[in-house]
């Protein structure tokens, strides 16, 4: 389930070009070529069970997610594999990261879970600010500089 959460967020990024520019054609287009594919995976996806849903659905968000790129990439003149390169410098260490805290956490007995899902979201996004931080991706800058403006401003002294 994790692995098909990314699709939304990302999705929604990606697609904010095409709704700037005001092209709600080629967005309707687009989010009815998404619908018919998430409709023909739970289609086929019930006759094999939890699982097959599960995995029909995760196909389909990556696909969904290359079809947003591609058409959104032809609207601002950036090319898909470009697109993915930057998608996937951020998916696949969050995926690592879920599946070794997953296993790590299947390993200790936190009798209360909301204790253990505390304890998974600290040490998910410890890793992942690690990793980001050691890489200096451009989300880390971002963020590093978004809470520097956010302490400046809380440090100025205020006129009353």
């Amino acid at each position: 389930m994790v692995l098909t959460t990314f699709a939304y967020p990302v999705s929604a990024i990606i697609i904010t070009p095409i709704t700037s520019l005001g092209r709600s054609d080629i967005f309707l287009r687009l989010e009815i070529m998404k619908k018919l594919l998430y409709a023909i995976v739970y289609g086929v996806g019930f006759f094999y069970g939890i699982f097959g849903l599960l995995y029909g659905l995760l196909i389909a968000n990556i696909l969904a997610t290359i079809l947003n790129c591609s058409i959104s990439g032809k609207l601002i003149l950036w090319e898909l594999p470009s697109q993915l390169k930057v998608l996937i410098l951020y998916a696949v260490p969050s995926y690592f990261f879920a599946f070794g805290l997953s296993y790590v956490s299947s390993h200790w007995d936190v009798s209360i879970p909301v204790v253990n899902m505390v304890i998974n979201g600290i040490l998910f996004s410890a890793a992942y600010g690690l990793y980001n931080w050691l890489l200096k991706t451009d989300g880390f800058k971002f963020v590093l500089n978004a809470l520097k403006g956010f302490i400046n401003k809380m440090n100025k002294p205020r006129n009353v």
